[in-house]
């Protein structure tokens, strides 16, 4: 597939933990993402297994850091918008952080073209399975580009 046709598709993207929950509880380029996401200019996908970790981290945080922002209204929003698929299992172990796996398996079954994240195990394997890891900024870079070629176009 031609950059071109590739601009004119959707961006398919899973969004780790980390951001997802840092997007919910402070301003910046985590929070842009969910704005992207709520404007549908890219489609998020996410597993049952990655709802389960962003309520259980989301509340978490929240308990421990004694924030005010209620986070359930967040995961309702993710849960309804957001394209929930079945993971895919994978033969033998790509990341050194096995519970990271999730994020892979569900970009996979996607067939996405983005993981979004922080975590640095996931960030070091740069493109496992032609899938491209990439921080929160860089991922606003390519949403941008892509919204921009598409005026374009």
């Amino acid at each position: 597939m031609s950059e071109f046709e590739r601009g004119r598709e959707k961006l398919r993207a899973v969004v780790d933990t980390n951001v997802f929950v840092a997007g919910i509880f402070w301003r910046g380029s985590a929070r842009e993402c969910l704005v992207r996401f709520a404007r549908r200019e890219f489609e998020a996908v996410v597993s049952e297994a990655i709802l389960r970790e962003f309520a259980e981290t989301a509340w978490a945080l929240k308990t421990e850091e004694n924030l005010p922002q209620n986070p359930q209204p967040w995961l309702n929003w993710m849960s309804s918008r957001a394209t929930i698929m079945a993971p895919v299992e994978l033969d033998e172990p790509v990341c050194s952080d096995r519970d990271d796996e999730k994020f892979i398996e569900c970009a996979l079954a996607a067939r996405a073209g983005y993981i979004v994240s922080r975590d640095r195990h996931l960030l070091q394997l740069e493109k496992p399975f032609g899938i491209s890891v990439v921080d929160d900024r860089e991922f606003l870079a390519i949403v941008k580009r892509q919204k921009t070629h598409k005026r374009l176009s």
